[in-house]
C-alpha cells in the first residue's frame, strides 16, 4: 500500500511540473558551476557587463591561473591608469580596450591566451572585458608587465 502511495506521489508531481522545475534548477545550478569554473560571471547583473562583473573576472582569472606580480591590485591599477578600466578604449584604433592592446596583434593574443574550453560566446572580439582580462593576466604570467607603459 505504501509504495502505491510513493508512485501516486510521484505520478503527481511529474504531472504538476515539479520534476521538471527540480530538473531545470538542477541544470540552472550546474550552468552557473560552468561559469565560474571559466570566470564568466556577465550574468551578474542584467544588461551589459559592469564593473562588479569585471572585477569578479579578474579576481577569478588571477585565482585560476596563478599570482601574477603586484596581484590583483596591479592589474586593476594597469587598467586604471592605461583605459580609466574603459573596454571601448581606443587610442585612434591602435591600441583598444581595458589594458590597451596593440590592435595588430589582439587576435593572435586572445587565440593564445584562451583556454580551449573558455572560448564561448564573442570572445575574440576586443570589447569583450573577459576576453581583454585573460589575455593580459595569461600574458602578465608568461612574461610580467614589460608591455604596458603603465605597469
Amino acid at each position: 500500500m505504501k509504495r502505491a502511495v510513493v508512485y501516486t506521489a510521484a505520478i503527481a508531481l511529474l504531472l504538476s511540473g515539479g520534476a521538471t522545475a527540480a530538473t531545470e534548477a538542477s541544470a540552472n545550478t550546474r550552468q552557473q558551476e560552468i561559469r565560474e569554473r571559466q570566470c564568466r560571471f556577465q550574468y551578474l547583473d542584467p544588461g551589459t557587463w559592469t564593473d562588479r562583473e569585471e572585477q569578479r573576472t579578474l579576481d577569478c582569472v588571477v585565482e585560476k591561473f596563478g599570482p601574477i606580480d603586484g596581484g590583483v591590485s596591479k592589474a586593476r591599477a594597469v587598467g586604471e591608469c592605461e583605459s580609466s578600466w574603459y573596454r571601448f578604449a581606443s587610442n585612434g584604433g591602435s591600441y583598444l580596450g581595458i589594458f590597451q592592446h596593440a590592435a595588430s596583434a589582439w587576435m593572435g593574443r586572445v587565440q593564445w591566451a584562451m583556454p580551449d574550453g573558455w572560448r564561448v560566446g564573442p570572445w575574440t572580439h576586443w570589447q569583450n572585458p573577459r576576453s581583454q582580462i585573460v589575455t593580459t593576466i595569461r600574458m602578465v604570467r608568461a612574461g610580467g608587465w614589460g608591455p604596458w607603459a603603465c605597469a
